[in-house]
C-alpha cells in the first residue's frame, strides 16, 4: 500500500459507523479484498489446495477463554456470537467484513460437512443460530474443538473491509465432555494459524491480567519474535485496577515490543448488551461516553481519561487493523501468485502422470498391458543392475547397493558365518580331540575303513552349513521382494487391482523361495560324505603339508618361538578363505589413437583381467554417452563386479571410480559360454580422458559344480586311519582343513549362481506380466474393468481437474486485478 493511502486513514467517525475512511484508501483495498474473497471461495472444497489457502493474508484472533474475543468481533461485525460457560468457539470462524447497503451474511459450512452451498441470511440473530447449529453438527454436542473453519461474509452499512479468523479460546482445565489435553489441542490449532507468515496476530487479553505472561502473547512472541505482525487488544478496561494507564503505556515498550502497538477497548456489559444489543453505533456511543465523559467508569479509573486517543477505542482498533491488513496484502500478494503458479504446474504434472479413466473392457486390458510393460522394464533394470536404476533406493540394504551386489554381500556374510562356526583345525585343542577319538575307536573297525572322517566332518563342519545358507537365501528373497513390490507404484491408479497383483507377486516369490531353498537343502545334504579325488583337494593338501614341513625345519634350525604362530597364520590363509581377486586393466593407451564416432563401435580388445579372459568393447551413443561392454570368455571364472574409473586430463578431476560405478551382471545361464555386462557413463568425452581403467573382481569357484546333479567323487586316500596316532591326527587335521576349503568354495559358487539364476528368471521379468495378465483375465474376481477400480481413478482425475480449474481462475482474477 502506498504511503499516501496509508496516511489517509482517519480515526474520525462522523456517521456513527465504525469508520468514515478516506475513499481513496477504501477504493484501493476493497478490490483486493474482494479478490481474496473470490480466491477463498474458489479454493473452498478443494482438499489439495490447503497450502495455497495458507498464503492468503488474514487477521487471526487469539486469546484466553473469556478474554473478550467474541465481544470484540461482535462490535466489529454486528453479530452476536454464541456465549456461555467454557469454550464456546469450538470451530475456527472466518469473518469477512465488507461495506454494503444493508445487513447480509453469507454463511458457508466447513468442507465436507453438510450442504456445500452457502446460506444467505439477513437477520443477525439467524446468523447466531446458524453458528450454534453448524458447530454442533460438525464438532458434536460436547465440548471438543476441531480445525474445521466456518466462513461468514458480512455486508453492512458503514463497515470497514476486514477479514478475521476467530479461534477457540485457550482453556486451562478440561470440563465434562472435553479431552484431558484440550489445552494442548487448542494451542496446536492456534500455532498452525499464527505460524503463517501472511497472518496478523490479534492478541486479545483482559486488563486484569499480567500482559507479559499471557499465553497468547507468549505464543505470538514465539512465531513473531520481532513483534512486526502482532497487535494487542486490551479488553474489560472497566474492570481494571488502579494504575492501568501506566501498565498500558509500558506494555509494548519494555521487554517484547509490539511494533503495531495495542488498543484498549470497552466491551458492552451484560446489562448494556441486553439494552442495546450488538448495534455498533450504540457500542461506539457507550465507549465514547466511558472514555471521554466517565459514564459507567469506576471512580478509581479516572486516569483512563488521560489515555492517548490513539491507544483506545474501537475506531482506533479498526483503523490499525485496516492499515496492517493492507500492508500484509501488499507484502504477500507476490508470494500468493507464485504459490498459485507452482500449484498449477504441480497439478498439470500430476494429471499428465495419471492414466485416463477406462470405459470399456478393451481399454482396461490395454491400460493394464501398458502398466505391466512399464513395471517389467523398471524391475528388469533394477535386477540387471543398470546404473540409473541401481542408483535409486531399492530398499534392499542400508548401503543402497544394487541387487547383484547385494547377493554378493549375502554370500560373503554366509562365508564368514560358516568360517566363524568351524573349528581352528590346527589348534592344540582340535588335535587333542582327534587323538582322543582315535584311541576310543581303535579296534572297532577294519583298517582303512574307519567311519571317523565322516563323523568328524558332520560334527565340525557339515552341521554348520544349513542355517547360514538358509539365511542367505531368505535375505536375497527379501531383497527381491523389496525390488519387485517397490515398483508396484505403476499400478497406483488402480488400487484394487494393485492389491490383487501384490498377492500374485507375493505368491510367485514365495514359490521361487521354496524351490531355491529345496535346491540348497539338497546341496547341503550331498556334502555329508567326505570322499574326493579332486585335484584341487590334493593341491591344497600338498600346500599345507609343505608349509608344515617348512616350519618344522625352521623351528628345528632356529628354535623360533613364533614359528608355531606363523604356521597357523599361513595355514589360515590356505584354508576357508575364498576372496575375489581384484585387478585393473589400463585402457588409456589402447584408446589414445582411436577416433570417436557419433554412434557405433569405437574400440574392441581381448585381454586378461583378474585371471578372466575378456573382450572389452567401447561404443558411443549420442554426443557424450559412452558404453563399456565386457564379455567374459572364461565361464569357469565368475565375474563378481565390473567398474570403470577415469580421470580428466585438463582438470585432474576424478570421474566415477570403482566400486561406485559397479555394474552387477546377470548369472551365467545353463549352457552359456560367456557373461556380458556393461557400465554407462554420460557426459564422458574420451578425448579429454587422461586415465581410463577397467576394474574387475573375479571369483575362482574351484571345482566345477553341477547344482542339480551332484556326484560325490571324494576318495579316502589321506583320510584313512593309520597305526600312528600322531601322524593320523596331523593328517586328519590337514584333510579336514583342505576339504573344508574345497566344499566351502564350491558351496559359495553354487549358492551365488542359484540365487542369481533365480533373480533373472523370466517369471520375475518377461513372463511375469503375461502371468499376471492371464490371472487377472481368467481368474480375477470379476471383469477387469471392475477390478481396475475405475471409479476411484475417475474421482481422482475429477478432483485434480477441479483444483486446476480453481487455480487457473484464481490466477486469471489475480492478473486482472491491479493489486
Amino acid at each position: 500500500m502506498s504511503d499516501s493511502a496509508t496516511r489517509s486513514v482517519s480515526p474520525d467517525c462522523d456517521d456513527g459507523g465504525t469508520g468514515s475512511f478516506d475513499q481513496r484508501f477504501q477504493s484501493h483495498i476493497k478490490p483486493v479484498l474482494e479478490l481474496l474473497d473470490n480466491i477463498r471461495s474458489l479454493l473452498h472444497g478443494c482438499e489439495g489446495l490447503g497450502d495455497v489457502r495458507d498464503k492468503l493474508p488474514t487477521i487471526v484472533v487469539t486469546g484466553d477463554q473469556s478474554a473478550g474475543k467474541s465481544s470484540v468481533l461482535e462490535s466489529l461485525s454486528g453479530i452476536a456470537f454464541p456465549v456461555g460457560d467454557g469454550i464456546v468457539t469450538r470451530l475456527p470462524c472466518q469473518v469477512a467484513l465488507r461495506e454494503g447497503p444493508a445487513f447480509r451474511a453469507v454463511c458457508t459450512p466447513p468442507e465436507g460437512h453438510g450442504p456445500s452451498e452457502a446460506v444467505t441470511l439477513t437477520d443477525p440473530k439467524a446468523v447466531t443460530k446458524w453458528i450454534e447449529d453448524t458447530t454442533a453438527a460438525v464438532a458434536g454436542n460436547k465440548k471438543g474443538v476441531l480445525d474445521k473453519p466456518l466462513s461468514i461474509k458480512v455486508e453492512r452499512e458503514g463497515s470497514a473491509d476486514l477479514t478475521l479468523v476467530d479461534l477457540p479460546g485457550i482453556t486451562r482445565v478440561a470440563v465434562d465432555g472435553q479431552a484431558d489435553d484440550i489445552e494442548e489441542q487448542v494451542k496446536r490449532m492456534i500455532q498452525r494459524y499464527i505460524s503463517r507468515e501472511a497472518a496478523v496476530v490479534l492478541c486479545v487479553l483482559p486488563a486484569n491480567v499480567d500482559f507479559s505472561t499471557a499465553e497468547c502473547i507468549k505464543m505470538a512472541r514465539a512465531v513473531d519474535p520481532e513483534g512486526e505482525r502482532t497487535l494487542g487488544v486490551v479488553t474489560k478496561v472497566d474492570r481494571a485496577e488502579r494504575g492501568i494507564v501506566t501498565r498500558l503505556n509500558a506494555f509494548g515498550t519494555t521487554g517484547w515490543a509490539l511494533r503495531l502497538g495495542y488498543v484498549a477497548v470497552k466491551n458492552l456489559s451484560q446489562d448494556e448488551r441486553a439494552k442495546h444489543g450488538v448495534d455498533t453505533t450504540k457500542v461506539l456511543e457507550v465507549e465514547d461516553a466511558f472514555f471521554n465523559d466517565g459514564v459507567g467508569r469506576p471512580a478509581h479509573l479516572t486516569e483512563l481519561a488521560d489515555l492517548d486517543p490513539d491507544m483506545r477505542g474501537l475506531r482506533t482498533l479498526v483503523q490499525k487493523l485496516v492499515q496492517v491488513q493492507s500492508e500484509r496484502i501488499e507484502a504477500f500478494m507476490p508470494s500468493l501468485v507464485e504459490s498459485l503458479s507452482d500449484k498449477r504446474l504441480q497439478l498439470e504434472a500430476e494429471l499428465d502422470g495419471l492414466s485416463e479413466p477406462v470405459k470399456t473392457e478393451a481399454e482396461a486390458i490395454r491400460a493394464l498391458t501398458l502398466a505391466l510393460d512399464k513395471f517389467t522394464k523398471v524391475v528388469g533394470d533394477k535386477l540387471f543392475g543398470r546404473l540409473e536404476a541401481v542408483s535409486k533406493s531399492t530398499g534392499a540394504s542400508a548401503d543402497d547397493v544394487g541387487p547383484f551386489a547385494f547377493l554378493h554381500i549375502c554370500v560373503d556374510q554366509m562365508r564368514k558365518q560358516i568360517r566363524r562356526a568351524i573349528p581352528a583345525y590346527f589348534s592344540n585343542e582340535f588335535a587333542d580331540e582327534m587323538r582322543t577319538d582315535l584311541r576310543r575307536r581303535r579296534g572297532q573297525h577294519l583298517p582303512n575303513f574307519a567311519p571317523l572322517p565322516q563323523e568328524l566332518f558332520e560334527k565340525h563342519f557339515h552341521r554348520h552349513l544349513e542355517k547360514p545358507i538358509t539365511d542367505a537365501v531368505s535375505r536375497s528373497f527379501e531383497m527381491v521382494k523389496g525390488v519387485v513390490v517397490g515398483e508396484l507404484g505403476v499400478f497406483d491408479d488402480f488400487p484394487r487391482l494393485k492389491a490383487q497383483i501384490l498377492r500374485d507377486v507375493d505368491a510367485m516369490i514365495q514359490r521361487l523361495h521354496a524351490e531355491t531353498a529345496n535346491v540348497m537343502s539338497r546341496l547341503v545334504a550331498n556334502e555329508r560324505y567326505p570322499d574326493t579325488m579332486n585335484h584341487y583337494y590334493m593341491d591344497t593338501v600338498g600346500k599345507i603339508m609343505r608349509s608344515i614341513d617348512k616350519h618344522r625345519r625352521d623351528r628345528a634350525s632356529h628354535e623360533d618361538a613364533d614359528a608355531k604362530r606363523d604356521l597357523r597364520q599361513d595355514l589360515s590363509s590356505l584354508c576357508c578363505d575364498v576372496d575375489p581377486s581384484h585387478e585393473i586393466y589400463l585402457l588409456s593407451d589402447a584408446l589414445k589413437d582411436e577416433k570417436l564416432e557419433q554412434n557405433g563401435k569405437v574400440f574392441s580388445k581381448r585381454c586378461t583381467i583378474a585371471g578372466a579372459k575378456v573382450e572389452v568393447t567401447v561404443t558411443r551413443s549420442g554426443e557424450k554417452h559412452v558404453l563399456f561392454h565386457l564379455t567374459n570368455l572364461s565361464p569357469d571364472l565368475l565375474v563378481c563386479r565390473f567398474g570403470v574409473h577415469y580421470e580428466r586430463a585438463e582438470e585432474g578431476a576424478k570421474g566415477a571410480s570403482f566400486p561406485s560405478s559397479i555394474q552387477e551382471v546377470s548369472a551365467v545361464e545353463p549352457g552359456a559360454k560367456s557373461q556380458m555386462f556393461w557400465v554407462t557413463h554420460s557426459g564422458l568425452e574420451l578425448s579429454d580422458v587422461k586415465d581410463l581403467r577397467v576394474e574387475m573382481e573375479v571369483l575362482d569357484p574351484g571345482p566345477k559344480y553341477d547344482v542339480h546333479q551332484h556326484v560325490s567323487l571324494f576318495g579316502d586316500a589321506v583320510l584313512q586311519a593309520t597305526s600312528n596316532d600322531e601322524q593320523a591326527a596331523v593328517e586328519r587335521q590337514v584333510s579336514m582343513a583342505a576339504y573344508t576349503k574345497l566344499v566351502l568354495k564350491a558351496l559359495l559358487d553354487c549358492v551365488l549362481k542359484e540365487l542369481r539364476t533365480t533373480l533373472i528368471t523370466e517369471r520375475l521379468t518377461g513372463s511375469l506380466s503375461e502371468e499376471i495378465l492371464a490371472r487377472r483375465l481368467e481368474h480375477g474376481t470379476g471383469p477387469l474393468l471392475a477390478a481396475m477400480d475405475n471409479d476411484q481413478l475417475s474421482r481422482k482425475v475429477a478432483r485434480l481437474r477441479k483444483e486446476k480449474a480453481a487455480v487457473d481462475e484464481a490466477l486469471r482474477q489475480v492478473n486482472n486485478c491491479a493489486w
